[in-house]
């Protein structure tokens, strides 16, 4: 919708990421049909966001015909290094200088002959340097003189441009002066608004510049009725630009910024940069002049914010940053205004994804509670409690959470005070304060029906479901069902995305691991097509383990080391504790006991800054047996007593049941078996907790295959091993040489050596 100028829809939130899938959903269209190319020009011009999407279009398409083409100067590649080689789906072409042989067949095709004077030709081989632009103003200015007697020979491309303009006639080389102050593209009435000359005039002169090659006339213009030209080259516009006394620039700046201003009020938003680009250019002139203006200050203050506003549509995270900076250091210190603004930098860096975020955020909190903007300060401190829980600093963001639902306790119902509703109910559940998340999910609902936005009442049942599922209400996945549907018709993948991952939790808790597989792919699917980074981050580590659990370890370590890579490159993340668990599982089984020991204690300490159980209870439970696997009991028997003390205290730990069998083994080992069962009764309608508890009264091979209707299979597999070892012990060999088969036949699949070596022990003392 911004893209086409239709703005966007009331309470959604712009995302970059869709917009990119937007674009490349369209471009992919496009090539189904036939062969697309994509030119890119002077692409060393472009901002951040054209380029992330030209990295993102590449690395994402495939199997289509589509060919980007992209010039651009080198220096290009100081901002994108990896530009220069090796990137996948890409081919670099260096442009070295022209031959002396090629500038003069070039010289000789612009100008329709071949010979010069030697003299001539000699001196501009020599000045030229290889470079095509010089020869090409060269034979303009040749082409404007009667001989080639007396001909300059500027220094450099830019000398021989100024040497071009020096002998236009007054009236062309004022009116090109004033559209460089219009910019690189220029229209008629802006010219007539800048200088003396009216529409009819300046368009005269602007023809007779066509003709000479300076300008161009674009057929279909962006303003309007507005006839629209643009400069054939930015460095003619830069010396005609230069060549502008100082004094006079200020003056010309404003009167483009209030032509700009006196368009039609239609798509207004469209040219709220380059109105701020004036005022801004007019107040540094004005300034620099010593002659401050407060309302000249003030109204590139507005404008800047207006650009700002304009590039969070647009999804240009990074750009509005830079304006909204640029309008923070116009606006008066300690003013509701830059309280305001210091709020809108923090959203666009947390969009983007930086860091910096947090202390723009922390400011425009204090700040615009001084100021008694209530609202505001809420939204600061929710975009905090958003940022800081996915990065797994649960304290942090339990602080910023109730702070947010402490400033608008009793205020108004608006969006602000409905969205802090629904976050808080999410936050409480993942809390496990789950009472307390049901009342607050009801209340977001109801603000949300109320308001008409169903994004919110998406978000608020998705909340309501998981909390409500948490206390064994088999239902409760209904609700979860129905956010699905109602982000599905308000056309949000987030909410579609997040509440596909929390019913896929909630199908697996009840055992059934290819639906909560089938959903997860489909969540990734829709992060895919409409570009949902941020949520596509949190799906990876949800399928990290579901892969290890369906035996496709292959991919679950693909997975484990990209995320992994993500994070150790400073970009920290919730599930990053998971992702090492995973792969420290893996690497044990396979016998790489120093390596698996190193992820797991990455894992425990990551679990234990997110402080929330349902990650930890998990990750110490596979911590716990990764341990005992590599014959370090003493690491493994704090963390078995702080998963018992869990759930002695009963504790909610949400879906971590599911590692609750992987807690049996080494409660067993530890002489806690016994006490474990005991426990886990308010658990028993899970068939992961019941798994746990008759392995725990010492029936593993029922544990196994209760395992095995869940399609766990590596905790069937390890099960059924120690149900092999016990019947060995027994004395039932034939029995135990069932289940010795029956496990390595996974730990075969999957390669895990040190399982299989300990299996094939058992295989004589079983026949």
């Amino acid at each position: 919708r911004p893209l086409v100028g239709l703005g966007t829809e009331a309470g959604r939130a712009d995302d970059r990421d869709e917009a990119f899938a937007a674009w490349r959903r369209f471009f992919e269209g496009l090539a189904e049909k036939g062969p697309v190319v994509l030119v890119f020009d002077d692409l060393h011009w472009a901002d951040d966001g054209l380029l992330d999407f030209v990295d993102y279009l590449l690395d994402w398409v495939s199997d289509l015909p589509i060919l980007v083409l992209c010039t651009a100067r080198q220096e290009l590649l100081e901002r994108r290094p990896n530009w220069a080689g090796g990137k996948l789906n890409a081919t670099t072409i260096s442009l070295g200088p022209l031959s002396d042989e090629d500038t003069s067949r070039l010289l000789a095709a612009l100008l329709g002959r071949t010979l010069l004077a030697a003299d001539v030709q000699a001196k501009l081989l020599e000045r030229a340097g290889g470079n095509p632009l010089y020869a090409e103003q060269f034979a303009r200015m040749l082409e404007e003189r009667d001989s080639d007697a007396e001909l300059p020979m500027p220094e450099g491309v830019q000398g021989i441009i100024a040497a071009r303009l020096d002998v236009l006639p007054p009236a062309e080389k004022a009116l090109i002066q004033d559209a460089a102050v219009v910019g690189k593209v220029f229209w008629l009435g802006a010219l007539a608004a800048v200088g003396s000359d009216d529409r009819a005039t300046a368009e005269r002169l602007l023809h007779a510049l066509e003709r000479k090659d300076f300008v161009g006339r674009v057929r279909r213009g962006s303003v309007g009725a507005e006839s629209e030209y643009l400069f054939r080259h930015l460095l003619v516009r830069d010396v005609a630009y230069g060549q502008i006394p100082r004094a006079a620039r200020a003056q010309k700046h404003l009167a483009v910024a209030e032509w700009v201003e006196g368009l039609a009020a239609d798509r207004a938003e469209d040219r709220a940069e380059l109105l701020a680009n004036h005022y801004v250019s007019a107040l540094e002139l004005s300034s620099a002049a010593g002659e401050p203006d407060d309302d000249l200050r003030e109204r590139a203050r507005v404008a800047l914010e207006s650009a700002g506003d304009r590039a969070l549509g647009l999804a240009a995270y990074v750009d509005a940053a830079r304006l909204y900076r640029k309008a923070h250091g116009l606006a008066q210190d300690g003013s509701v205004g830059a309280a305001r603004l210091s709020l809108s930098i923090g959203r666009a860096l947390n969009l983007a994804g930086l860091p910096e975020d947090r202390a723009w955020l922390e400011s425009a909190s204090a700040e615009l509670l001084r100021h008694g903007e209530i609202d505001a300060a809420a939204r600061a401190e929710v975009a905090l409690a958003d940022a800081t829980w996915e990065e797994g600093r649960r304290d942090e963001s339990d602080a910023h959470m109730d702070r947010a639902r402490e400033l608008v306790e009793g205020r108004p119902l608006s969006e602000t005070t409905a969205w802090v509703a629904a976050r808080a109910s999410r936050f409480l559940m993942l809390r496990s304060d789950l009472q307390a998340a049901i009342e607050a999910a009801t209340t977001a609902i109801s603000m949300a029906e109320e308001l008409g936005i169903d994004e919110l009442r998406a978000h608020a049942l998705n909340n309501l479901g998981g909390a409500r599922w948490g206390q064994g209400d088999e239902s409760a996945l209904e609700l979860i069902q129905e956010a699905i549907e109602v982000a599905e018709a308000a056309n949000s993948p987030f909410e579609m995305s997040r509440a596909h991952v929390n019913l896929a939790a909630g199908v697996g808790t009840s055992g059934d691991l290819e639906r909560k597989y089938e959903l997860e792919l489909a969540a990734e699917a829709i992060c895919g097509r409409f570009g949902v980074v941020r949520q596509a981050r949190w799906i990876q580590g949800n399928l990290i383990f579901s892969e290890y659990l369906n035996g496709d370890w292959a991919s679950a370590e693909r997975r484990s080391a990209a995320f992994i890579a993500e994070v150790e490159a400073g970009s920290p993340h919730y599930l990053a504790s998971q992702a090492y668990t995973s792969r420290g599982l893996m690497r044990a089984a396979r016998g790489e006991f120093e390596e698996a020991c190193v992820d797991i204690e990455q894992a425990v300490a990551l679990a234990h800054e997110a402080k929330d159980h349902q990650i930890a209870h998990g990750t110490y439970a596979s911590a716990a047996h990764v341990f005992e696997l590599a014959g370090n009991r003493k690491k493994a028997e704090p963390l078995v007593a702080e998963c018992v003390a869990v759930l002695a205290a009963e504790e909610d730990i949400g879906f971590a049941v599911t590692d609750l069998p992987t807690l049996a083994w080494s409660a067993v080992e530890h002489g806690r078996g016994e006490e474990l069962a005991k426990l886990l009764g308010r658990y028993e309608r899970w068939p992961w907790a019941r798994a746990a508890r008759v392995y725990c009264e010492r029936r593993p091979l029922e544990a196994a295959e209760i395992c095995a209707t869940i399609g766990a299979l590596p905790i069937e597999a390890y099960t059924r091993l120690r149900a092999a070892e016990q019947l060995v012990a027994q004395g039932r060999g034939a029995e135990a040489n069932d289940q010795v088969r029956r496990a390595l036949a996974f730990y075969r699949s999957v390669g895990a050596t040190a399982f299989v070596r300990r299996a094939e022990t058992l295989l004589p003392a079983s026949a």
